[in-house]
């Protein structure tokens, strides 16, 4: 629980039974909450002796009061169904059994920074000439005491693509990332323009155990705490080479 910040964790869902079972997960509404979940599945089907893995996310509401105390948590409705049953066939009330999920706040110190990544060098010089391509890299630092989740992308603005690898990741507390960057050009590029594509990177913290394949699959959810990486585009004299 830090000030300010969503967390990214995950959970197994594990089927003991020789059955498959359907489970559907709410919030309870009766206690008063510090945060608000998404979730990568509310609802789905666990063949017999399965294991499903989800990634949640806990998004801090503003009005919540440091000193309060909260009991969080969430309800998994379950019901055991035929094999042919698919998870859109069934309403939540079609579960007739349930589970309470505990969740256990731990206050953490706020971060230091409210960036949880910087870059190094904070701001990137590069030569850059119409229809070449161009390879590049950037450290990223993790400014925090706790784990952070990144993820880089560009924008459909971009004259051209950009690979970065890696793409996604996880960082230890304090710990650095080199990206090496590839940008692929458009083929309608021409000598008199300018260079303005644009390369972001969002960052989230997370908890353990959270694996990078859940970094990817949440990715989206992260896109507005992005952090543009400033590029400096500099042409290149066709002349010079």
């Amino acid at each position: 629980m830090v000030p300010d910040k969503s967390v990214l964790s995950s959970i197994k869902i594990i089927n003991t039974t020789e059955s498959y079972v359907s489970f559907y997960i709410c919030y309870s509404q009766e206690k008063p909450t510090a945060g608000d979940y998404d979730i990568s599945k509310t609802n789905s089907i666990l063949p017999p002796r399965s294991t499903e893995c989800l990634w949640v996310i806990r998004n801090e509401n503003e009005g919540a009061v440091e000193n309060m105390q909260f009991n969080e948590e969430s309800i998994v409705w379950y019901a055991i169904v035929d094999e042919d049953i698919e998870a859109g066939d069934l309403d939540p009330e079609d579960h007739t059994e349930c589970k309470k999920l505990h969740i256990v706040l731990t206050k953490a110190s706020p971060c230091t920074s409210n960036e949880l990544i910087k870059f190094d060098p904070p701001e990137l010089s590069l030569l850059w000439m119409p229809n070449k391509p161009l390879v590049f890299s950037v450290i990223i630092v993790n400014n925090t005491d706790y784990c952070v989740g990144f993820g880089a992308f560009g924008v459909e603005t971009n004259m051209g693509w950009y690979d970065v690898e890696p793409s996604i990741g996880l960082m230890p507390p304090r710990s650095t990332q080199r990206l090496v960057v590839k940008r692929v050009p458009d083929d309608e590029e021409h000598e008199d323009m300018q260079c303005t594509d644009k390369l972001f990177i969002w960052s989230s913290l997370v908890s353990e155990p959270v694996e990078s394949s859940h970094i990817g699959e949440c990715a989206n959810i992260f896109l507005e705490a992005r952090k543009e990486l400033p590029i400096v585009y500099n042409k290149l004299s066709i002349s010079l080479l």
